[in-house]
């Protein structure tokens, strides 16, 4: 191997305390051995400077053994990436602070200059630095003195672009100060203080600052080229890191003639704490006569590891199962994986219909698998909170989902929105969370009263099939061995072709019954049987309705009442059911065992007595009235307490009437 000469920083002590240095190296020219000859402190020590010294990688022969390799050849580096940064301390306390950058001819810089700022970013200053070599500059100032300043970035043009380079291995100094004359020869004794006006961009500076506080890795160029010698006939590699953000990264192979029947390249890459355990390699494809190109994915690295890399070029002749290695990029970095919320709002899509789409767009959406959208209203306990899954992006980069604030979200105007992430073998991450208003919507919820009985019996499967209005509302008795069955009525007598309470059958005997009414003619027998409550649930889920669930049995048992609850929370109607009754009691019990649900207490009257006593059942209540016994004071009044107000057997002349009143439901037998 080529030996190499590294550049040893020594270490000056200043009283503003530490800088930030990143430390880099490549073989030295000609031109930079004359350039750096009379600094002093470079030519001491000859033992501290044999240890920069390049020496074997200990990973080759593990490699070797691990992938049967026929044949070793290493290779030097043509180019290293690192910048170099060596200072010196004044002499004097008239002297200036001088710092020599080496940049790497690759980066082609036409311009440097020096950023120190504070930690907190405050406060910044930028000071031009001179070139006076092929590759190196210096930068001399005096600030130091007044200010501390502990990180430096390196600022440069490349075609009149600024690109920045975060400066990150930390530098101690020492008391021994060291003399300069190489510079006393092209700088004058000292620079002015005041930076010229067209290089001090303070809004520049600001973004460069941000940008290094919020990224603690090295900078990466976009595209880096790698030669090797024609007997390997690779002619170059270029690595492309444009999605290095996301663990991915590219490298294009570029032979110098056409490659021999059957040759084959592969990428050897490993997680350098991991060791050969995590080995993974990565085929070339040809995708030109001498052009090859491969892709990594840090996905296979212990579920998208970051850090330090390792990775080497397998050569494979046709017919031979070993390897030939070539050192290609021993050293590459993934940096952490950020995500971060660009945008998050909710929109309105149709207030009067209570419409809203929230929107989320992330910096990035590569590993996400879904977006979990929280809502709920400010009540206490969030028992209206919803949880909406999206899975599908929209015009490549907006996840959204539509919700419906009249099913669910009714008991206020006050949304808090908390969006959720699920990344691809990493699982769920909150990212942000919102609190929104909404405007009151204007439109009633239309309810089919016992299903859409002008065309079929009232509370029968066919009724309910044909429902056409966002709710349909319903009758629950319970039968002898407690299960819940649909009946307006207590007893079969006026709907069925049976007689007797139903409390007094069992819910299989009420099976040989069937229900008479309105076109019954028009339906099979097995179609008319008495539905269950299950029935009626399956139908509201397939057609996307509201369930509005009347209780008509006054007494109380908790086994029958806890298994109605997980009946209905079975078909995901917890957030949108509305349960109804006259007996209030029913209701209080309801309400404390489902929290989440909603209630409305039926009355023939609407009036102060009927409010406070609703008002006592908590969050998500309403009451449910006659519709010919309401007007605007009294619908005001009930709003006012935070109620719903639903109007019941409205006819269809009287729809605009209730509308403008701004009862929230409208439940009708008309079409």
């Amino acid at each position: 191997m080529q030996k190499r000469t590294k550049i040893l920083i020594t270490c000056c002590s200043l009283a503003i305390g530490s800088c930030l240095v990143y430390v880099g190296y490549r073989q030295l020219t000609a031109n930079d051995s004359s350039l750096l000859k009379n600094i002093p402190f470079i030519q001491s020590d000859k033992e501290k400077e044999s240890a920069f010294k390049i020496k074997k990688d200990p990973q080759i022969p593990l490699i070797q053994e691990q992938l049967a390799n026929e044949q070793l050849v290493e290779k030097k580096e043509l180019m290293a990436k690192g910048i170099q940064l060596f200072q010196h301390k004044p002499k004097t306390a008239e002297d200036l602070y001088t710092c020599y950058i080496d940049v790497p001819v690759v980066l082609q810089a036409k311009f440097l200059s020096v950023i120190f700022y504070t930690e907190e970013g405050k406060q910044a200053q930028e000071v031009p630095a001179k070139q006076i070599g092929a590759h190196t500059f210096v930068m001399q100032t005096d600030f130091f003195k007044k200010q501390s300043y502990r990180q430096a970035i390196v600022l440069m043009t490349k075609d009149g672009n600024y690109q920045w380079q975060n400066i990150d291995a930390t530098i101690e100094f020492s008391q021994t100060a060291h003399s300069m004359p190489l510079l006393a020869k092209q700088l004058p004794t000292k620079q002015k203080k005041e930076i010229p006006a067209n290089l001090l961009n303070k809004h520049r500076l600001h973004q460069l600052i941000q940008a290094a506080q919020n990224q603690n890795w090295r900078e990466r160029w976009q595209q880096q080229q790698i030669g090797f010698e024609r007997s390997d006939n690779i002619e170059a590699a270029v690595f492309d890191y444009s999605a290095i953000d996301d663990g991915k990264f590219s490298c294009r192979l570029q032979l110098a003639s056409l490659p021999p029947v059957g040759q084959s390249y592969r990428l050897a890459i490993w997680r350098k704490n991991s060791g050969l355990a995590d080995l993974h390699q990565y085929p070339f494809k040809q995708i030109g006569s001498r052009d090859f190109v491969a892709n990594f994915n840090n996905r296979a690295h212990d579920n998208y590891a970051e850090g330090s890399f390792i990775s080497y070029l397998l050569a494979n002749a046709a017919g031979h199962v070993s390897s030939k290695v070539v050192q290609l990029n021993r050293q590459l970095f993934i940096p952490k994986y950020i995500l971060k919320v660009q945008r998050f709002e909710l929109i309105p899509q149709n207030i009067a219909q209570g419409l809203y789409q929230i929107q989320l767009v992330l910096n990035k959406n590569e590993r996400v698998k879904s977006v979990d959208f929280d809502v709920w209203t400010k009540h206490k306990g969030k028992d209206d909170a919803v949880n909406y899954v999206t899975n599908t992006l929209v015009d490549n980069n907006i996840w959204q989902q539509t919700i419906d604030v009249r099913k669910v979200h009714f008991d206020d105007v006050n949304l808090t929105i908390k969006a959720s992430v699920d990344l691809d073998l990493t699982g769920r991450k909150e990212m942000e969370t919102m609190q929104t208003t909404i405007e009151k919507q204007t439109q009633p919820i239309y309810v089919n009263h016992r299903g859409k009985q002008q065309f079929a019996p009232e509370n029968s499967i066919p009724a309910f099939k044909q429902a056409n209005y966002e709710a349909i509302e319903t009758d629950i008795h319970l039968t002898a061995d407690k299960k819940w069955v649909i009946m307006h009525d207590g007893s079969l007598n006026r709907t069925t072709n049976g007689s007797g309470e139903i409390s007094q059958f069992l819910a299989q005997q009420l099976l040989s019954y069937h229900l008479k009414g309105t076109g019954e003619q028009q339906y099979a027998i097995q179609e008319l049987r008495i539905p269950s409550i299950e029935d009626y649930l399956a139908i509201c889920q397939a057609k996307g309705k509201i369930p509005i669930i009347e209780v008509k049995t006054s007494a109380f048992d908790e086994v029958a009442y806890r298994n109605l609850i997980e009946l209905v929370r079975s078909y995901q109607f917890a957030h949108t059911v509305r349960f109804i009754s006259f007996h209030y009691q029913v209701l209080k019990e309801l309400k404390k065992m489902m929290p989440e649900a909603s209630v409305m207490y039926l009355s023939k009257d609407l009036n102060q007595q009927v409010i406070n006593q609703t008002k006592k059942l908590g969050s998500r209540a309403g009451v449910n009235v006659h519709w010919q016994a309401l007007n605007q004071a009294n619908v005001q009044l009930a709003h006012q307490a935070g109620l719903q107000v639903g109007a019941w057997t409205v006819p269809f002349d009287q729809f605009s009437k209730m509308t403008y009143l701004g009862v929230d439901y409208i439940t009708t037998n008309d079409a």
